[in-house]
């Protein structure tokens, strides 16, 4: 009876081993309408194209702005230091831009719409929602 059981067990091994991968293990292809590849992104500290939205927390401590240029950026009002540049899934044109930005009066949470789809057959607009204290790893919620 041990005998059986080992020589199943090793059947049962090399069946598993000689699988072919399952298909969650093969990399995704890209969504069509997006870069397949890494691209290349110099960030200046400013935006490089006009900004089209704009949106601040309830005591003035913190804005956010969106723009053309493909970037969100947060920034301290209290300096006008820029404090994070955030980055949307992006494709070419005008894939990519976040052109409607706001924030939640407290400041914890961004929101960042706009040109997000890939093509006009594809039905789903995304709104991106981002902690902006776990952003900046500081855990602070206001």
């Amino acid at each position: 009876m041990a005998y059986l059981r080992l020589g199943f067990s090793i059947a049962v091994s090399l069946v598993l081993f000689a699988a072919p991968a399952p298909a969650a293990d093969q990399p995704l292809a890209p969504r069509p309408g997006f870069y397949d590849r890494p691209v290349l992104a110099i960030d200046l500290g400013m935006h490089t194209n006009d900004i089209v939205s704009a949106g601040a927390d309830a005591e003035g401590r913190w804005g956010v702005t969106g723009s053309h240029d493909k970037t969100v950026r947060v920034w301290s009002l209290a300096d006008g230091a820029l404090l994070l540049t955030i980055r949307l899934p992006a494709g070419p044109g005008d894939l990519g831009q976040g052109r409607s930005v706001a924030m939640s009066p407290d400041g914890a949470l961004i929101a960042v719409g706009g040109w997000t789809r890939a093509t006009d057959a594809d039905p789903q607009e995304q709104i991106y929602l981002f902690d902006r204290g776990a952003l900046f790893g500081d855990g602070s919620r206001a």
